[in-house]
């Protein structure tokens, strides 16, 4: 923390590709490296996955600059360790995120310092991406150790397959969730399937709510709240 928290550079963003055995087309993904990482080759990091709402791509959590800076300053302030953040494309036909687990995060673990341990991977989504989100981190709960969903939940169906997986999981290998879904998001009656399973399994979760649209606006203005929360459990 210490040779980070002197570090006066910007993380810096690399794109990547991974070819894998029957993929129509490369699994794309954008990954934020944090500052001074090439130039302190010892550290390695925990790691965030990031995954963006229907018709996005891997640059939807970048291109209005809010995540950069956010990240930085976070870090630089020492509020926040220096972490990775990983931003796949989602692959259509692959609502459980399955891909994600077979191939990239194996990929990003092999090939980055991340800190590949459950304790200091977590995973977040906005809309779609949320809904693909908790369902990745409930049906493979020893890989992921905090979850946040924003503007979505569960649909019913899929509020019945997460009562399963909860059920086949101790509930000290539960992930963290945290839900975010402003006031006006029409999301919430997602978010009320998944709560309602939740509560019902007697999984704890952190419900944010806060004047908010379903909207990128709404999610980058909490940006800093999201990294906060994922840093508590890297520390």
């Amino acid at each position: 923390m210490a040779a980070s928290a002197a570090c006066l550079q910007d993380g810096t963003f690399q794109h990547q590709a991974i070819v894998y055995a029957g993929g129509a087309e490369p699994l794309r993904f954008q990954i934020y490296l944090p500052p001074c990482y090439e130039q302190q080759p010892g550290p390695r990091y925990p790691v965030l996955y990031l995954l963006h709402g229907a018709g996005g791509d891997e640059y939807t959590w970048t291109t209005s600059g809010r995540f950069e800076q956010a990240a930085n300053s976070l870090i630089r302030s020492g509020r926040v360790p220096p972490f990775i953040a990983v931003m796949p494309h989602l692959v259509d036909g692959d609502p459980d995120g399955d891909l994600l687990v077979e191939h990239l995060i194996p990929t990003v673990d092999a090939t980055f310092r991340t800190r590949p341990e459950r304790t200091y991977r977590s995973l977040g989504g906005a809309s779609y991406g949320g809904m693909m989100s908790v369902k990745m981190a409930f049906k493979h709960p020893d890989l992921v150790a905090r979850v946040g969903i924003f503007g979505h939940g569960l649909s019913q169906p899929d509020a019945e397959r997460l009562a399963a997986w909860v059920d086949a999981t101790p509930a000290e290998q539960w992930p963290r969730v945290l839900i975010d879904i402003g006031y006006h998001d029409p999301g919430m009656r997602y978010g009320q399937w998944l709560i309602d399973q939740l509560e019902a399994k007697g999984v704890p979760y952190w419900l944010l709510r806060e004047e908010g649209r379903h909207s990128y606006d709404y999610w980058f203005g909490h940006l800093p709240v999201y990294l906060d929360w994922y840093a508590a459990g890297w520390r």
